[in-house]
């Protein structure tokens, strides 16, 4: 689909408008592949493969001769090649301490849902499948994202929270296989994520049975979020 080279850059895009939230600019990433990889690509070659990715669909451009700046199709493709990689359940760093918080506080629903809040930068909710009963965990994740000063993306936001809340038992009977993970898609007809991620996983052993919900704006980090949804599925 693409080069190797193109992947690098899409990347490094993609880490540095999670991290910064500002469009990332050719000059930029020349610096930053020189210091922190060793290797020298110029800026015009830089803007080349750029051009290649945003007709590709990967990556906008949302000023002339601004940076560039993901887009969903460009979030799935990350998600994809971070998913192949991130197979090594010694090397993640979530497995003890999610492991830690479930022991702790797995039959308290509600400072489970504020706990995971705190460790993915995502609100998340806490289904208890046996109470049905849906529990919150942190808004202020969400509500100190830059995203948060347009009042759609907001608005837009807080309704789709609320329409998986209501319909979270339907959500659950159409999804084909948990964990799964949603990038600006349509759940169903009438659930449209529009601008926002939501990762679906579950806790079941004998003495309880959860869903966990993470919701977040697209700019999530998703290198950090599929490891915890890894370590949720290795517990």
């Amino acid at each position: 689909m693409i080069t190797e080279r193109q992947m690098f850059i899409l990347e490094n895009i993609i880490e540095n408008y999670v991290k910064n939230c500002k469009p990332v600019a050719s000059k930029h990433l020349e610096k930053v592949f020189k210091k922190n990889f060793g290797l020298e690509i110029s800026a015009p070659l830089i803007r080349k493969e750029m051009q290649t990715l945003g007709e590709k669909g990967f990556i906008s451009q949302p000023h002339t001769s601004g940076g560039r700046v993901p887009t969903k199709k460009g979030y799935k493709l990350f998600v994809e090649k971070k998913l192949q990689e991130i197979n090594d359940v010694q090397e993640n760093k979530y497995v003890q301490e999610i492991k830690s918080l479930i022991e702790k506080f797995g039959e308290n629903p509600q400072s489970l849902a504020k706990k995971m809040s705190s460790i993915t930068n995502l609100l998340t909710i806490v289904y208890d499948v046996k109470e049905r009963y849906v529990y919150e965990g942190l808004w202020d994740t969400i509500l100190d994202e830059p995203e948060t000063e347009n009042p759609e993306y907001i608005k837009n936001f807080i309704s789709t929270v609320k329409k998986i809340e209501e319909e979270i038992d339907c959500l659950l009977d159409d999804l084909k296989e948990i964990p799964a993970i949603f990038i600006g898609d349509i759940i169903k007809r009438e659930l449209k994520t529009n601008n926002i991620t939501l990762a679906i996983s579950k806790i079941e052993n004998k003495k309880e049975s959860k869903i966990i919900v993470f919701s977040g704006f697209l700019r999530t980090d998703y290198e950090r979020l599929l490891k915890i949804l890894k370590a949720l599925e290795n517990i």
